[in-house]
């Protein structure tokens, strides 16, 4: 019996070991989901709509099935698109970028229009740490 709970013993030991230089260096589980989530706080007077861009361009590229309206005194919420924020940030060139678009805008021209004509009320490039520091959340004024 003393053989058995060795060897048992060794391969415990090693299960252990691989688990925490797995953990160690920072590799992703792949079942994980990415849980944060962007909170934009709408503290102006009128309808927003934030899109989410996954180049940093106002374009076709813009992720326009992530459009979502937040009326005013409220927020709402981005969720992320990638495996991770982190992945979505190095994909886009370091930075994630939220355009803000008026109700305005979207009522008066086509989604198309506003996109080809580049009409949109702010953009807003943060990263990470911006996030962390603030708790994920973005205030517009």
């Amino acid at each position: 019996m003393k053989p058995l709970l060795k060897i048992v013993s060794i391969i415990l030991i090693i299960f252990i070991a691989i688990f925490l230089y797995i953990e160690l260096i920072g590799i992703r589980h792949v079942d994980a989901i990415e849980n944060r989530q962007i909170v934009v706080v709408n503290k102006s007077n009128e309808v927003i709509y934030c899109f989410l861009s996954d180049f940093g361009k106002f374009d076709k590229n813009v992720n326009s099935n992530i459009i979502d309206s937040i009326n005013p005194n409220l927020r709402d919420s981005i969720y992320c698109t990638d495996n991770s924020w982190d992945s979505f940030q190095i994909r886009s060139g370091n930075k994630i970028c939220i355009f803000i678009i008026s109700s305005d805008s979207v009522t008066k021209y086509s989604l198309d229009s506003v996109l080809v004509k580049q009409i949109y009320t702010k953009k807003i490039l943060v990263d990470i740490d911006y996030l962390d520091k603030n708790n994920w959340i973005i205030n517009y004024n």
